[in-house]
């Protein structure tokens, strides 16, 4: 940890003022079941043995083998909480997209020529050693088809950039990179987020430091983040992330699996177990990721569209959210992180937004649902 665990809790519990979440409410309820306590606060992560070589918590790993079921959530509901959403929407889906990748990096031409065989196709090879060569023509530059979509579906979405182009996968890009593509995601009306560093994703001066150099090419506050890969330690990262300023994080979900992590379809406050506090910032949980789908569950896109359609309807019935995180690089086809994505992954993408459209969902992005909970009219309460 860049700092003592300790002086972060004390740090934030007692100087740090956020917008009050009402959460006692909820943290007592949720008790009265201690099965369902020890989903919410997910003990079994408390111990760093079973974390993963990237200090990822991974579904494998956990007693609770239900992740398809809110079941935390459905309870709340039973005991006559509830959450309200713009223009009465039964549910919330909350857009995303990490941005990993703007230039193209060798070992994504290695994947390409792999994958050629299997596409029986060199195009995405070719396209890739051209970017390389002509970073101006990366194909990874795809924010403005992104926003395209969503302007089709009058969506908006939250992106993640890094801050700092040194990463353990390969050199990113930079901050200034980049600032002609944040101009076009503000513009449009989608929220910027911070994406910590692969190596700093534990260290809250490093973050901080990066959270800084953006706000400045900004000129505005960023109060959102998402960690790298999804790395987090289960109850630290929160915490280093609180202290570094953020009021809200979304990375709290299953690399390996889509899904409920602790049980919850809510933006949730989550609660320390070893300092018995609650921990000042709302966790907007993932539950969908494109590269979980593909890599981990190796479900095709029509497969994936019926397991996103099945967490849709049980989201929907306990009023909650769903938050999807697709990466930029999808929608490169025929590149796509070196051809593993085929353009169905692209089209599924859009196929989400069509189903939330029709279920009239209130699509939007992490800092408007954050807003709308700080407001006080998102927050889950009783009827």
């Amino acid at each position: 940890m860049g700092v003592a665990v300790g002086f972060i809790k004390e740090a934030c519990v007692q100087n740090i003022v956020v917008v009050e979440m009402h959460m006692d409410e909820v943290h007592a309820a949720i008790q009265r079941e201690p099965a369902l306590w020890s989903q919410f606060v997910k003990d079994e992560e408390y111990s760093s043995e079973r974390y993963d070589r990237h200090t990822r918590f991974l579904y494998s790993s956990s007693r609770f083998r239900s992740p398809e079921d809110p079941a935390v959530s459905r309870y709340l509901m039973d005991q006559g909480f509830v959450a309200e959403y713009p223009d009465d929407a039964p549910f919330a889906v909350v857009l995303s997209h990490d941005v990993d990748d703007m230039f193209v990096a060798p070992r994504q031409i290695a994947f390409a020529v792999r994958n050629s065989f299997r596409h029986r196709s060199v195009k995405p090879a070719v396209q890739l050693v051209n970017g390389f060569f002509h970073p101006k023509k990366s194909p990874y530059r795809t924010i403005q088809k992104i926003l395209e979509v969503e302007c089709r579906y009058d969506a908006h979405s939250s992106f993640y950039f890094l801050a700092s182009p040194e990463d353990v996968f390969g050199r990113k890009y930079t901050l200034q990179d980049v600032e002609g593509d944040m101009k076009d995601v503000l513009d449009a009306g989608s929220e910027i987020g911070f994406h910590t560093q692969f190596s700093s994703f534990d260290n809250f001066e490093e973050i901080q430091r990066q959270k800084k150099a953006l706000e400045a090419v900004l000129g505005a506050p960023v109060i959102g983040a998402r960690n790298h890969v999804m790395r987090f330690q289960t109850p630290q990262t929160w915490w280093v992330l609180r202290e570094a300023g953020f009021q809200y994080d979304s990375t709290y979900g299953y690399p390996d699996v889509v899904g409920f992590r602790n049980g919850m379809a809510h933006p949730f406050v989550p609660f320390d177990q070893t300092s018995h506090h609650s921990i000042p910032i709302l966790e907007v949980p993932v539950m969908v990721q494109d590269w979980t789908m593909l890599w981990w569950m190796r479900l095709s896109p029509q497969e994936s569209f019926q397991k996103v359609s099945a967490l849709m309807d049980a989201v929907e019935r306990c009023h909650g959210i769903l938050t999807i995180l697709w990466h930029s690089w999808t929608y490169s086809y025929p590149v796509s992180f070196g051809g593993f994505f085929t353009p169905e992954w692209t089209m599924l993408y859009e196929k989400i937004l069509q189903l939330a459209r029709r279920r009239k969902a209130w699509v939007t992005d992490t800092r408007a649902l954050h807003d709308h909970i700080a407001s006080g009219h998102g927050r889950l309460h009783h009827r």
